[in-house]
């Protein structure tokens, strides 16, 4: 939705800092060029908060107003070369390949799968489904985006709860609420486990890496996921005191699973493609640094970034082309589903 209203305020705000007389205009050897850039700030950060634009338009404009701008230099090549090489950055084709990957696993519903997987060996106890709703969610959002995660859960948490009710024969709103909201726990605290389960931790990544410090995948995780494995038990005990007033006994916990493991019926050739394709992707990442290492010794200039990047993608390329059922693993209708604005959101450079 375009508020015509609020962009003309936004970009006489924008106007009013570059054109204005400041000491902006005036620092050094950047001449005014910090006034055009504190501008270009203001004027994004109003148009995000405002909502005149879409968001990810928003997240666009340096690629239309640096090239035309002098920031990077009085040549148009070094402005275009200034806009657009930071949007080619290796974390952003990372997580762009595991969106791919968790595209693959919606098309075939492996992702139900897992889940489901996790929370029988978790438990059908009421409590111990909750854990394991918790820990499912999570273990799939290290590895997929906590966006993509919470959306693919949520109607898996929805079946329960239903099933429960059915069974039941009544609202269970203490427990049907605590159930809903481990889903959005737990995707929040699983993707700080990895590089790739949110965009902060990919920015974060390629911030420490534009400063000389890169972050494997592996040392990402040896802080991400203890962090994250505390927190979910602190939210079990939290979510657990507020739903046990009401929670249904176990055999309608037993009931429930087993009533969307018959929906999934048996694992198909296209789910073991896919889990494999994803279990060597995640193996690429976490040998990155020795992949790396490898690499470089053979004379290949390589960073981790590089190697992980180029292992999503792969994988990601891999699923498109293999074909199961006469259909391919990856279809491009599947594409369609990827969170294309969300991504667009983590190309912010100015």
């Amino acid at each position: 939705m375009i508020r015509p209203r609020l962009v003309a305020i936004g970009l006489a705000l924008f106007l009013g800092i570059w054109l204005v007389d400041s000491p902006l205009h005036d620092v050094g050897a950047f001449g005014s060029r910090p006034a055009l850039a504190a501008a270009l700030t203001a004027l994004m950060a109003f148009w995000w908060i405002s909502e005149a634009l879409p968001m990810y338009w928003t997240a666009c404009l340096p690629l239309v107003v640096v090239p035309l701008s002098n920031l990077h230099g009085d040549s148009l090549l070094a402005n275009a070369k200034g806009a657009f090489l930071p949007y080619l950055d290796p974390y952003v084709f990372l997580f762009l390949g595991g969106m791919g990957i968790a595209a693959a696993m919606q098309q075939w519903n492996l992702h139900r799968r897992i889940a489901l997987t996790i929370m029988g060996a978790i438990g059908t106890e009421p409590r111990r489904l909750l854990l394991g709703l918790l820990l499912a969610t999570a273990f799939v959002s290290l590895w997929i985006s906590n966006t993509a995660t919470a959306a693919m859960m949520f109607p898996i948490g929805l079946a329960i709860i239903a099933e429960f009710e059915h069974q039941a024969g009544r609202r269970l709103q203490g427990y049907g609420a605590a159930l809903m909201l481990a889903i959005a726990y737990a995707a929040n605290l699983g993707g700080t486990g990895t590089k790739i389960g949110t965009v902060p931790a990919a920015q974060l990544s390629g911030f420490m890496a534009q400063r000389g410090r890169e972050i494997d995948f592996l040392d990402f995780m040896l802080i991400g996921v203890p962090f994250a494995t505390v927190f979910l038990f602190v939210v079990w005990v939290a979510l657990w005191r507020m739903g046990r007033h009401d929670a249904p006994d176990a055999a309608s916990g037993s009931h429930a699973l087993e009533s969307e493991r018959a929906r999934l019926g048996t694992i198909q050739p296209a789910e073991w493609i896919v889990l494999s394709v994803f279990l060597a992707a995640a193996l690429a990442w976490i040998s990155g640094r020795p992949l790396t290492a490898m690499l470089q010794a053979a004379g290949i200039p390589a960073t981790t970034a590089l190697v992980e990047a180029g292992a999503a993608l792969l994988a990601s390329l891999t699923l498109m082309l293999a074909r199961a059922n006469g259909r391919a693993v990856l279809e491009p209708r599947s594409l369609r589903t990827l969170q294309w604005k969300t991504l667009l959101l983590s190309l912010i450079h100015i």
